[in-house]
């Protein structure tokens, strides 16, 4: 459950860009209009938004069968110094990270379950290279 959460704090960071919109749903018959993931993800850290801090505000829906949930998160972010992510279901905070250039803390209250550390520990738990940067970044 915290693994998950912290995940989907993680693709809060990362989904809050502003929409692209579809165009054409067919495949493209042309071999140079073909996007590779490489120049996707070149792209995208190629991107580069200049600011001293960044509030973010979004929510999510998630549907399985006759279950659903709705999630909330607000990202605070001081540039080159902290990130703060509060998750709310319901209008209650369950889950918070506090991410630094040096360590990253979170606290998950469902389970009542935290993890304090550096980027290797986390990198490892996760299954990802990670640091302050990449998640800046996103």
């Amino acid at each position: 459950m915290k693994k998950g959460l912290f995940v989907l704090a993680i693709i809060f960071l990362s989904s809050c860009k502003s929409k692209a919109v579809l165009v054409n749903s067919k495949s493209p018959t042309n071999t140079d209009t073909i996007v590779t993931s490489e120049k996707i993800i070149r792209n995208h850290y190629n991107n580069k938004i200049d600011f001293s801090t960044l509030y973010i505000r979004a929510s999510a829906k998630y549907k399985q069968e006759e279950d659903s949930q709705s999630v909330s998160a607000e990202v605070k972010i001081k540039k080159d110094a902290q990130i703060l992510v509060s998750i709310r279901v319901l209008g209650i905070t369950m889950a918070k990270a506090l991410i630094t250039p040096l360590e990253v803390k979170y606290y998950e209250k469902i389970n009542g379950t935290y993890f304090e550390g550096d980027y290797q520990s986390l990198s490892q738990w996760l299954g990802t290279d990670l640091d302050y940067t990449k998640i800046q970044k996103t």
